[in-house]
């Protein structure tokens, strides 16, 4: 890891900023709520169908909210050498890719 940093620092006044562009891919997770309406004869059976529902229809069909402060990276992939950790993001990296 201090070897892919150092690497970077010394190549970064090589490159203009403006170059850099890639393509970054983020591993990610969030905490979503949502209201739902389903119309249906009984309990039993608007449970039913809110089961059966992909999860793009649930979401598009309810009104939605996320946890303050839940979304997490769980890694990036910048295109080269290892994953990063959200540590190894954090500490660094994300400045020099």
């Amino acid at each position: 890891m201090a070897g892919i940093q150092s690497f970077l620092s010394q190549s970064a006044h090589l490159i203009r900023k403006d170059q850099l562009m890639g393509t970054y891919k983020f591993d990610w997770q969030d905490i979503v709520h949502g209201h739902i309406e389903v119309e249906a004869e009984s309990g039993v059976e608007a449970e039913q169908i809110f089961r059966k529902m992909k999860l793009q229809e649930r979401l598009n069909s309810s009104k939605i909210s996320v946890d303050k402060d839940a979304l997490k990276i769980k890694f990036v992939d910048v295109g080269f050498d290892d994953l990063l950790t959200p540590e190894e993001w954090e500490d660094g990296l994300k400045q020099y890719t």
